[in-house]
């Protein structure tokens, strides 16, 4: 069994992007845009990314797609799990993206 020192010291040895992971989780999320097209995306604070889309500072596709609004949004937790969940979501098809926002 591991000693409380040997446990604290491999959470100092990870990097700043893995203890920003745990103390501040990320989301992935959906959002129809203006032109009703679905976006998909991370964000570690979804409300402040939404804003960001909403004024032309978010991704090239919704600048010319205004205004967003959520329609879907799930907790996963790590940078790399949203990432690769997010890449799950844009697999789908659009009927299967709007199966998951009504779920």
């Amino acid at each position: 069994m591991k000693q409380f020192s040997d446990l604290i010291n491999e959470e100092i040895d990870k990097t700043f992007f893995d203890i920003v992971d745990i103390l501040v989780p990320w989301s992935v999320y959906l959002v129809r845009c203006s032109d009703g097209t679905l976006y998909c995306g991370i964000s570690n604070n979804v409300s402040k990314r939404i804003e960001a889309h909403n004024a032309k500072k978010g991704a090239k596709y919704t600048r010319t797609r205004l205004p967003v609004s959520i329609v879907y949004s799930e907790e996963i937790g790590t940078m790399s799990n949203a990432m690769k969940r997010e890449r799950q979501i844009k697999k789908m098809t659009r009927k299967q993206k709007l199966q998951l926002c009504q779920s």
